[in-house]
């Protein structure tokens, strides 16, 4: 029976079922990370799944979301109808917090809010790549982006401190 070993987060959830049902293997060894690919390919009917993880808080996040999953509070505890963005378990990671930070402090104060608005409301790409250069593209915004998301950055800021093992990793 042939084996897949997934190793990489934040890969296509429906490209990784694909795999699934052109090998059909018998054992899923794959990253936590936070368990989303894992509960998709058990609920998609994958009788076993072996997850790892360096950091221990993401394997406590995955059998967190498993115990939510039969929870009768389920979807509370999932973070549905929350009344902030940070409530639940599928908005507590360290990126999550990052992005939150990024969406709710420093994005408003530089960028109105009719021009956060001003994008959803054209109609196509090309609009909206006019719509960005004219409103949003300024010197303050490219410094300030290149900044946060600088990879020392999210690496400091958003990622747990076992995961940074990216001395070599270029910047792109």
């Amino acid at each position: 029976m042939p084996r897949v070993h997934y190793a990489q987060s934040w890969e296509d959830p429906l490209l990784l079922w694909e795999i699934w049902q052109r090998t059909q293997p018998a054992h899923v060894h794959m990253v936590a990370s936070g368990g989303d690919h894992a509960l998709e390919l058990l609920q998609k009917g994958i009788e076993r799944i072996e997850i790892c993880d360096t950091e221990r808080a993401q394997l406590e996040h995955v059998q967190g979301k498993l115990k939510a999953l039969h929870h009768k509070d389920r979807d509370r505890l999932f973070g549905y109808g929350a009344k902030t963005a940070s409530q639940g378990l599928l908005h507590d990671g360290r990126l999550e917090g990052y992005l939150r930070l990024f969406s709710q402090r420093i994005l408003p104060w530089m960028v109105s809010a009719q021009n956060r608005q001003g994008i959803a409301l054209q109609e196509d790409a090309i609009s909206q790549v006019t719509y960005l250069e004219r409103h949003w593209n300024s010197w303050l915004w490219r410094k300030t982006i290149a900044y946060l998301f600088d990879p020392k950055q999210i690496d400091n800021n958003a990622r747990h401190p076992g995961l940074v093992h990216t001395s070599g990793r270029e910047k792109r």
